[in-house]
């Protein structure tokens, strides 16, 4: 009995990763395979083509462009703010309605805000910004970073910071001179997680933007449309969607990948 599901376990996780990867090779082998083998000939040979003219003549990089600023930036706001909260309420034993709240918040659906939040930004001329989506990205993630950081804080040693204090230093100079830097980690987490959110984030893109700060998520979606229905002769369509499918992804699998062992360190 144990020697069968050591077997079956196993098997079990090979068909989950190939039923994961096969779509994202799909999208890989259509970027890059010439049309005649796309369309059923044979052909061995390969091109990057596609992602050249997709990055230079297409315009993706701008897209491109406009995912890397709004995540980068809106990581930066949401550690600036959720950080400092995480730790008071660790330090300060905040009550758990206030952090049972703060978790609710998270699970608010995204459309039941869109509407007045277009209006607003309307109003104040923050549609089709940067600084719109950066704000909003920002508020979304608030609530995830300050529970991922919330249990790192409460996971530090209070008697290293309470030595610091019992030497003189004030409570802010001991925040950033001693904590800070020994939750690393804990911060690299934060950020690579937020970063992912905001890198992946269609719905409020898809709402809040017309064309100065379209996403490479959002920019997926013309691609697609442009490409439903097309005969084999126009296959050249399908082929730049998979290219910028596959430039969308690469960001978000390698990030996934440097913070894998932090996430199991700190859960275990």
């Amino acid at each position: 009995m144990n020697s069968t599901r050591r077997f079956i376990a196993p098997l079990v996780m090979v068909v989950l990763v190939l039923a994961y990867l096969l779509p994202i090779g799909c999208m890989g082998l259509l970027s890059i395979l010439p049309v005649k083998a796309i369309s059923g000939g044979f052909s061995l040979s390969f091109s990057f083509e596609i992602f050249r003219s997709l990055l230079f003549e297409r315009g993706f990089t701008r897209f491109l462009y406009n995912s890397t600023v709004i995540s980068v930036l809106s990581v930066f706001l949401t550690l600036a703010l959720s950080v400092p909260a995480a730790y008071a309420s660790v330090r300060w034993k905040a009550r758990k309605a206030f952090i049972g709240f703060v978790a609710a918040s998270r699970c608010i659906p995204q459309f039941t805000l869109m509407i007045s939040l277009y209006l607003a930004y309307l109003r104040v001329g923050l549609q089709d910004t940067h600084l719109g989506l950066i704000f909003v990205y920002t508020f979304l993630n608030i609530p995830l970073a300050f529970l991922l950081m919330r249990r790192y804080f409460e996971l530090f040693d209070p008697d290293v910071e309470e030595a610091a204090l019992c030497d003189g230093s004030s409570r802010a100079y001991a925040f950033f001179t001693i904590v800070l830097p020994l939750m690393k980690k804990g911060l690299l987490v934060a950020a690579v997680v937020c970063f992912v959110m905001s890198w992946n984030e269609l719905p409020f893109a898809l709402i809040l933007t017309d064309f100065r700060a379209v996403t490479a998520t959002k920019s997926l979606l013309y691609l697609l449309y442009s490409s439903r229905g097309v005969a084999v002769e126009q296959l050249e369509d399908i082929q730049f969607l998979g290219a910028a499918a596959i430039l969308q992804l690469i960001p978000t699998v390698l990030l996934v990948g440097i913070i894998q062992r932090l996430f199991t360190r700190l859960f275990s």
